[in-house]
């Protein structure tokens, strides 16, 4: 189950009549010999349900299911947009997963979750400047063999792509915000 309740029904017979019947300890109607219920399952793992029914004559019979609530996993496709016309035979495809997902394919073709490695080496660490752009740039590397492009990683500097070649990223102009990392005097 990957909601957070379940529907139990069923059918209880007797050669006397049904007195009641007790789902999960929760008395429900009884028409026609059958009854419904919706059971809570405020958690994920297993969970026992059980069904007690009773006839006029004090006889009780009990059983019970597992059931066992889990979430579906979430998957966001980024690239290629919904509905895109690619003219190739082969494209990219790109996203996120959430975080307890251990595998991806995407037709049949394992995709890697490991998240590259970003490494910034312009500007260094605690640089002061008066300008009001810098250049950022570094190294990005991801588990793909050979060169790393912009087919295979995409950085972006305060909502700015980068251009990445080779393993390399680059943004020429990243705009600062007068203030306390930099002065105009």
């Amino acid at each position: 189950m990957n909601g957070d309740s379940v529907r139990v029904a069923g059918e209880a017979l007797d050669s006397t009549a049904i007195e009641s019947v007790i789902v999960d300890g929760v008395p429900v109607p009884v028409v026609d010999n059958l009854f419904t219920a919706e059971v809570e399952l405020p958690q994920e793992g297993p969970r026992t349900i059980t069904v007690e029914a009773s006839d006029v004559a004090g006889n009780s019979f009990a059983t019970s299911r597992q059931v066992i609530r889990f979430s579906l996993p979430e998957v966001t496709i980024a690239t290629p947009a919904d509905l895109a016309i690619v003219a190739a035979t082969t494209l990219s495809v790109g996203g996120t997963v959430s975080d307890d997902v251990v595998a991806v394919a995407v037709n049949g073709v394992s995709a890697s979750l490991t998240p590259p490695r970003v490494t910034i080496i312009r500007p260094l660490n605690g640089s002061r400047t008066r300008e009001g752009m810098i250049s950022v740039s570094g190294l990005v590397n991801d588990i793909v063999p050979g060169t790393v492009n912009s087919t295979e990683a995409t950085v972006t500097i305060n909502g700015i792509p980068a251009e990445v070649v080779n393993r390399s990223f680059l943004v020429a102009a990243v705009p600062l915000a007068p203030g306390r990392r930099w002065s105009s005097g």
